[in-house]
């Protein structure tokens, strides 16, 4: 995508600034903009610090939105810079020919992406699925990007018959600065240092390249539906071993996540990484407290709370949670009762869960019976 990208805005930046007027050939001025382009790439290099590590995914999601802005703006400036000096053009006239194409690349990939973000929330509201914290922000940004990005374009597309005039009109006894290639010196000593700067790039990034891995080896067990492999797994691990960035598997708002409490939750045994055991909690309750369960019979769920109530550190987290669990003990909750029903009901006593109230309408009917 980077070349395609470069060679769009080359082609744009040779017929609007007239650089090969004085018949310096395409050719060589193409391989001079793709060099200084590609010298550009190490300032994307910023866009990807991990913000995930230090952030809450919406603030994150701003320093990344931060950065992109960040990025995007040095690059062009770079690239206006580049034909300023390169072609001898004014240099407004090249910035607004570089923003011309970007603008135009920016507002495309922002349409599909906010297309995409608002058939996820038309979908999730319709089902009565809680989305990502993050899912306002970035379709905020996208939309905003969008917009932008088309006013951006619309001004530059009317921009460009006065900056073609005005390239005509230049000196064209001033060729494009274009160095032979043989009056130049092989730069052997930055090569050398970049390759070295690669180099400890990527042996620093091999820790981070382990616990990813350990991250898309739980994410494929839980794929494949080997949910007693996946928690075999996560018992030999720690919560450090997974990635920092991306969240253990199952993505709580993936396939799986959906059916955490009824897939995951039966098969934990208390002797889990402590964090791990407490993240997988929480989900869990997240779920159990989502719209699916207050709405719904609780079938699914039952034969997950023995389970849970087998273990110190789930029988506190029901203890904590108990307007969520106490509907386990109304009978009215299912469509079919439990055959450990009394089980259950005697493991929720024994953590001090009392049965909800029962809410009876003028006819004497209980609306958890009308579910």
């Amino acid at each position: 995508m980077s070349l395609v990208s470069a060679v769009f805005i080359f082609l744009i930046a040779w017929r609007l600034l007239c650089l090969g007027y004085n018949g310096t050939p395409m050719g060589t001025v193409a391989l001079s903009w793709l060099a200084l382009f590609w010298m550009t790439s190490p300032c994307a290099w910023v866009y990807a610090l991990p913000a995930e590590i230090w952030f809450e995914p919406v603030a994150a999601a701003k320093a990344n939105f931060a950065l992109l802005l960040l990025v995007s703006a040095w690059r062009v400036w770079l690239m206006a810079k580049v034909l300023h000096v390169l072609g001898r053009r004014r240099f407004r006239d090249c910035l607004e020919t570089v923003l011309l194409p970007c603008a135009l690349e920016m507002g495309v990939a922002s349409a599909g992406k906010f297309l995409g973000l608002l058939e996820a929330s038309v979908g999730a509201g319709m089902g009565g699925l809680r989305l990502p914290p993050d899912h306002g922000f970035l379709s905020m940004v996208t939309l905003f990007l969008m917009s932008g990005s088309l006013v951006l374009f619309l001004g530059c597309l009317c921009r460009m018959p006065g900056i073609r005039r005005r390239s005509l009109e230049d000196d064209h006894d001033r060729a494009p600065r274009i160095s032979p290639l043989g009056s130049t010196r092989f730069p052997a000593g930055i090569l050398a240092l970049a390759g070295l700067l690669l180099a400890a790039g990527l042996w620093l990034a091999q820790p981070t390249q382990a616990r990813i891995a350990n991250n898309r080896e739980l994410d494929a067990l839980f794929d494949a539906e080997h949910f007693a492999e996946a928690l075999t797994l996560v018992r030999t691990k720690s919560y450090s071993d997974f990635s920092a960035i991306h969240p253990i598997p199952p993505d709580p708002y993936g396939p799986h996540g959906w059916d955490f409490a009824e897939k995951v939750l039966p098969r934990l045994e208390g002797n889990e990484d402590p964090e791990i055991l407490q993240l997988y909690l929480e989900r869990a309750g997240e779920r159990v407290n989502s719209r699916r369960y207050q709405y719904q019979y609780l079938d699914d769920l039952a034969p997950a709370i023995i389970s849970l109530l087998g273990f110190p550190e789930g029988r506190e987290y029901v203890r904590k949670n108990a307007e969520v669990y106490q509907r386990l003990l109304d009978p009215d909750s299912f469509e079919t009762l439990p055959e450990n029903w009394e089980a259950i009901v005697a493991e929720l006593n024994g953590v001090g869960i009392e049965p909800p109230e029962r809410k009876v309408d003028s006819i004497g009917n209980s609306p958890l019976g009308n579910l």
